[in-house]
């Protein structure tokens, strides 16, 4: 088909950052061109996901212009290895028609139908004669797998993602102890949550948001003078 890798440029807080992503068609960064007329376009990969025994998921961000209602953007898996838009085993996960309109668009997939040596994941995109617009890129894929007692942390960018739920523990911190401070609130958050490698030089304390670790936290006391007698 026409899907190909390409460098595009995002802005990401502010500051414009090239990341390899999958479009179609190929001027689909530059917004300069368009897919093409009765477009079948298929790309897929094999997996092994056979010795993940928790759950298995497939997480992307695609970004979609396409004509409503005449073409449409794909995402469907095969757990025999098999191409999975031929009609055999085919286990369609999305049919997306018309425009995202926002950069804060994702999809998850459940993925446990599909934890064998040859789990077949692809994506398509179909169009019919007429109207072709900007078409898909997609710069962020990503497939899961969590054992039973094992952790895993997937990092998004994005102030939409973070802000619920870290209004919503200041809710729940200020509700269980309604003494504290605006000040004493935001140090519970930041240094009530948990160590996350990932984000060491990302924020500043290296922790992601961690209810109970903040409704556990206790600022230490200052201005204290110890006499031992």
């Amino acid at each position: 088909g026409h899907w190909i890798t390409n460098q595009c440029t995002f802005d990401i807080n502010g500051i414009p950052t090239p990341i390899t992503t999958l479009v179609n068609p190929s001027s689909w960064c530059d917004q300069t061109g368009s897919y093409v007329d009765n477009a079948k376009d298929n790309i897929y990969k094999t997996f092994d996901l056979g010795n993940s025994a928790g759950r298995a998921t497939l997480f992307y961000q695609p970004f979609i212009e396409t004509e409503a209602g005449a073409d449409y953007f794909l995402t469907a898996f095969d757990a025999t290895g098999g191409i999975p838009f031929d009609g055999v085993n085919d286990n369609l996960l999305l049919q997306f028609s018309g425009s995202n309109d926002t950069d804060n668009t994702y999809f998850i997939h459940d993925l446990t139908a599909c934890k064998t040596s040859t789990c077949t994941i692809g994506f398509r995109l179909t169009s019919d004669v007429g109207l072709e617009l900007s078409g898909v890129g997609i710069p962020i894929v990503v497939i899961s797998t969590l054992d039973e007692g094992g952790n895993t942390f997937v990092t998004s960018q994005g102030t939409s993602m973070a802000t619920p739920h870290v209004a919503g523990i200041a809710a729940m911190v200020r509700a269980y102890n309604p003494n504290y401070t605006y000040a004493d609130t935001v140090a519970a958050i930041k240094q009530g949550g948990e160590y996350v490698s990932v984000l060491d030089g990302i924020t500043s304390t290296s922790n992601a948001a961690n209810a109970m670790g903040s409704l556990s936290y206790i600022n230490p006391p200052t201005g204290l003078t110890a006499v031992v007698e």
